[in-house]
């Protein structure tokens, strides 16, 4: 009957991964280290990097350390046409503050790829142009080209170039390489210069990321990961009047399921933005409640001693909301296609879900200064979006399992 659910998961393995790195070795890791802004530069065309793209628009805007997204391959025209089907308003609506990935068509597997690297004269076309100036400025590196061999090999490569183009030696950025075998991750993980016994130094050790493992993933499907459960404790935020309901109705609904785990995923970059956090980048590769929690504390320290703070951080929150939706299809739906929609027979909804059109994807400035209670709706959720910080890791309910699910139904 209709009072039954089941919870089911379809694992999309690109996303997981995305949001796994994303949430593990997030993107300001560069700005902890003291290398500058993040500038991501990918390498390869693969399902997974379409969503860590994807994922990375839809969470990680900062408006105080702006993301710089650059994918680089000799095929990318199958990314960057995806990317721009199915998440066509990232250039298109008309925002002032957006995640704007680019695209470079460049051969990997060009010879002058180590000249490039090295900072060393090559060719003058664009595309070549582009990619040069793209690895130059990158310090936040994502690779997978094929195999697992093909990955560790360019990586291996990247490593070296990229030393060897600074005078100082000091340029060693974070690497991630995906690696889908553990026996294969292992040892990639373990890789250090020959001559040298496994005592990590900058000298020595290659220090990559693996990320891609199937033993990484699943368990965090089949479990309640500690993203899972935050997401639905933001979905609860907006009501839990009824927590059996909105628990059914988190996944029962995807739209509402996927924009609580972007919320999620972006709390981290949300307190990156005021300027807490961990202050090793490794710790976040195990990210604790307890950690997690302390950080949210003092953000929400933040927001009650400083009235003005708390509207700086509702602007980049709206910013970051509004791509999730493009990043998701979704376009800014005018007033009159507002008023149009509205007054079909049987739709009452300020969006429509169908047509993907919703009239809330607009700047703060616009949302904060528009007239009648419908911007002042959505004035008033981006408010409680960052008041409630604090609120989101106060896990009043694990998410339920099948059983305790359909007893409670």
């Amino acid at each position: 009957g209709e009072d039954l659910y089941f919870r089911v998961h379809i694992c999309d393995e690109g996303k997981e991964l995305a949001e796994q790195l994303l949430y593990r070795a997030p993107l300001f890791i560069p700005t902890l280290r003291d290398e500058g802004e993040p500038k991501v530069v990918t390498f390869g065309n693969s399902d997974f990097l379409y969503s860590f793209i994807r994922e990375a628009t839809a969470s990680c805007y900062m408006i105080n350390h702006p993301v710089k997204i650059s994918a680089i391959c000799g095929n990318i025209s199958t990314l960057e046409n995806k990317f721009r089907q199915n998440c066509g308003g990232i250039y298109t609506a008309p925002l002032k503050r957006k995640i704007m990935p680019e695209f470079i068509h460049y051969d990997l597997s060009r010879p002058e790829l180590d000249d490039m690297a090295s900072g060393r004269p090559v060719g003058n076309d664009q595309s070549t142009a582009d990619a040069k100036r793209a690895i130059a400025e990158g310090n936040y590196f994502v690779v997978d080209v094929g195999s697992d061999m093909e990955n560790v090999l360019f990586a291996r490569n990247l490593r070296t170039w990229l030393l060897r183009s600074d005078s100082t030696f000091r340029r060693i950025p974070f690497i991630a390489v995906r690696c889908r075998d553990s026996v294969n991750a292992f040892w990639i993980s373990r890789l250090h210069a020959g001559g040298f016994r496994h005592d990590p130094h900058w000298y020595n050790d290659y220090d990559f990321y693996i990320i891609g493992m199937m033993s990484d993933i699943y368990p965090s499907v089949i479990t309640d990961s500690l993203l899972e459960r935050i997401a639905l404790n933001v979905h609860l935020s907006y009501d839990s009047s009824n927590v059996d309901e909105e628990i059914a109705h988190f996944w029962q609904s995807s739209y509402s399921r996927d924009s609580s785990r972007a919320t999620a995923l972006g709390l981290i970059y949300r307190m990156y933005d005021a300027s807490i956090f961990l202050k090793n980048y490794r710790d976040y590769h195990s990210l604790s409640f307890a950690k997690l929690t302390a950080l949210a504390d003092e953000y929400q320290k933040i927001i009650h001693e400083n009235s003005s703070a708390i509207l700086t951080y509702a602007m980049a929150e709206q910013s970051r909301w509004n791509c999730f939706m493009l990043s998701r299809g979704w376009l800014p739906a005018t007033d009159k296609q507002m008023r149009a929609y509205m007054t079909v027979g049987g739709h009452s909804s300020h969006k429509h879900e169908l047509s993907k059109l919703h009239p809330f994807i607009r700047d703060w400035e616009d949302i904060n200064g528009g007239e009648g209670s419908l911007y002042k709706r959505a004035r008033e959720s981006t408010l409680k979006s960052i008041a409630d910080t604090r609120e989101f890791l106060t896990i009043v309910r694990p998410v339920q399992s099948l059983e305790s699910s359909t007893k409670n139904k």
